[in-house]
């Protein structure tokens, strides 16, 4: 992802991380990183990559602001690169999107507790 995006990226991810909205409840709530970062994965699939809170503390990325959002993105372009022989392989097998490929393998690797992402 190129650097100049970085601000756009950040802006875009805070201002819907922020967005508030009335629950079944009538409370206020506000969207909250994780469905932001599935906003954005349904906005535009081959860019975004998805998070949870576990994926998140996986990657070291303890805010969930717009600011490490963006540096998980680069990180996970590093990780793809790294894997894509792997990702190749298995987009031509699966028919999946390399983004969905490595949401499987992120969440798969948060939810072991037996496994670190370096």
């Amino acid at each position: 992802m190129h650097p100049c995006l970085r601000d756009i990226v950040v802006e875009l991810f805070d201002s819907l991380r922020e967005t508030g909205f009335k629950g079944k409840k009538g409370r206020t709530k506000q969207v909250g990183p994780t469905a932001t970062s599935k906003i954005l994965h349904l906005i535009c699939p081959d860019l975004f990559v998805m998070w949870d809170s576990d994926i998140r503390r996986q990657y070291r990325k303890f805010e969930g602001d717009g600011k490490e959002y963006f540096e998980f993105l680069l990180t996970i372009q590093t990780l793809m690169l790294r894997l894509e022989p792997t990702i190749t392989a298995l987009r031509e097998k699966n028919q999946k999107k390399p983004t969905r490929i490595i949401d499987q393998f992120n969440w798969m690797n948060a939810h072991d507790t037996n496994s670190s992402v370096q």
